[in-house]
């Protein structure tokens, strides 16, 4: 191909004709360059996939850890989800304290000593802010994964996971010792809310929509979930969830 190149420009230069590229040489140029940068975009786009999804392990199993501290400390009690007004809360004024993060914090952060719940509020916000990257409801999607909605329990404090209905009951804590093997029941995922066994039998994965989704798990590309179990394992899970993870 450049033996052919080199001999058609010696042939114009002989002959008294401009010196160039000819217009089908300029388009295939073109063409390579174009296909050259969707493979740069794909390969870019896939890291940061695999970026992201390393992250949201990583924040997950943290989150995992300490909830398993907090079980531990306070008689086997698990740490879900809960709303205002609910008894175990304590009312408005220890809501923050009280909420999924604030019961968390003396293992996330335990230097905070902080005991107004606005300005708590404020302390934990900052530092869930420099731990996950944002605190912003519509920016976390980028810090966990993208397409996850996030929600928080009436504290102000955005929460990105979703937990398995069956371990959460108004006005009582759920305790480990609850479960017959609690190495087998997935206590949360990254979704919206709360999810069950319906939730967990295909593969629906969360629409980047504002709207509330009907299926409240968020399924990586690879048709998986990251799912954290009662005892701290963390696992990318496939649909259907067996019978056995959700008691």
């Amino acid at each position: 191909m450049k033996t052919q190149t080199t001999q058609v420009r010696s042939i114009r230069k002989r002959s008294g004709q401009p010196v160039g590229f000819t217009l089908i040489e300029v388009l295939i140029s073109i063409t390579i360059i174009i296909a050259l940068a969707v493979v740069v975009v794909m390969i870019t786009s896939r890291i940061k996939d695999k970026a992201n999804q390393a992250n949201a392990m990583s924040s997950l199993r943290q989150v995992s850890s300490f909830n398993v501290a907090y079980s531990t400390e306070n008689n086997g009690d698990i740490n879900t989800m809960r709303w205002v007004g609910d008894p175990k809360e304590g009312g408005g004024g220890s809501w923050v304290s009280n909420s999924f993060w604030g019961r968390l914090q003396p293992y996330f952060f335990p230097d905070i000593a902080e005991k107004n719940q606005p300005k708590l509020k404020n302390e934990i916000n900052l530092r869930l802010d420099q731990l996950f990257g944002t605190t912003d409801a519509d920016k976390m999607a980028g810090t966990f994964l993208s397409g996850a909605k996030i929600y928080h329990d009436g504290s102000g404090l955005a929460v990105p996971f979703a937990f398995n209905q069956n371990l959460h009951t108004w006005g009582r804590f759920i305790k480990v010792s609850s479960v017959s093997d609690p190495s087998m029941v997935i206590y949360a995922t990254y979704g919206f809310g709360f999810f069950n066994k319906q939730d967990g039998d295909s593969y629906e994965p969360i629409p980047k929509t504002n709207s509330v989704p009907n299926n409240n798990i968020y399924y990586l590309d690879s048709r998986k979930a990251m799912a954290t179990f009662l005892d701290g394992r963390v696992e990318l899970v496939s649909p259907p969830i067996p019978d056995r993870n959700l008691e």
